[in-house]
């Protein structure tokens, strides 16, 4: 009998990963604190996924960029760590994107998962003990999780006590809302800014839901409960995923890696399995 898959984590790319091993006709289990992602922030597929969107994408994002990339980074990173580059590196003024409602793909493998998830925490521990009992193994949640060497009572087969992985991150914070008296434009809108005129560095409005971002260091006037603190990963020296043979990390917490998108965990999964 071949052995079922399991999927860590109940965000949209562990459901993702999951509807990608289950369309590919494998049993699934996803394990996870069984909490429905809020998806914050400018959020959309860049692809279409088999099975749950039209091959026509849902609608076009425009983009609208003000300044430099430099001043974009500096507003969201600051004097933290810093990226090797930034999102505004790859956009133009005026570039049009296709877009996916992800918000209502994630809705579908909710509707379809939800009721399946294995309510428990998972971690290096996790994995550790129960490896065997599956064909493979893919984690979507954040990989310094996973890490064996941030806990002294755990040595790793071939790595010193003394090396511990080393994971930089960088906070922002989000007003899940169009700012007022901010950008004005239609729905699926994307707006850039590294220029000295705001304090924002990127706004959007995308399938009728708001945003609106800054970096850590600036002062807010809004009432702490409607803004919401993320925690962004940008690189780690973590290897502790490829000592497992049938593990694989996927999506940006996952893999802890930046500019991994949402359909990435679909189509990794879809390509280890083909």
């Amino acid at each position: 009998m071949t052995k079922p898959i399991a999927v860590l984590g109940c965000g949209p790319a562990g459901l993702l990963a999951a509807w990608a091993a289950y369309t590919r006709g494998h049993e699934v289990h996803v394990f996870s604190i069984k909490v429905k992602s809020p998806i914050g922030g400018a959020q959309y597929l860049h692809r279409a996924i088999s099975g749950l969107t039209h091959l026509a994408p849902d609608s076009t994002i425009t983009h609208v960029v003000h300044g430099d990339a430099g001043g974009y980074q500096a507003k969201a990173y600051g004097t933290g760590a810093q990226p090797a580059f930034v999102s505004f590196d790859h956009v133009a003024d005026d570039m049009p994107q296709p877009a996916w409602n992800l918000r209502a793909v994630y809705d579908q493998l909710w509707d379809f998962f939800g009721d399946q998830i294995y309510n428990e925490p998972v971690d290096g521990t996790w994995v550790e003990a129960n490896r065997r009992k599956f064909k493979m193994i893919v984690s979507s949640v954040p990989k310094r999780a996973l890490c064996r060497t941030l806990d002294p009572s755990i040595r790793m087969q071939g790595v010193p006590t003394q090396v511990t992985h080393q994971f930089s991150t960088q906070q922002i914070q989000i007003l899940n809302r169009c700012l007022p008296g901010g950008p004005e434009g239609p729905d699926n809108t994307l707006y850039y800014d590294g220029s000295d005129a705001v304090s924002w560095y990127r706004a959007s409005k995308i399938f009728g839901t708001g945003s609106t971002e800054w970096g850590s260091a600036v002062q807010l006037p809004f009432p702490s409960q409607d803004v919401v603190k993320v925690w962004k990963p940008v690189a780690t020296n973590c290897d502790c995923d490829k000592r497992i043979r049938n593990l694989m990390c996927v999506g940006r917490f996952g893999k802890w890696q930046k500019g991994e998108l949402t359909h990435h965990a679909y189509e990794n999964v879809m390509e280890r399995l083909a």
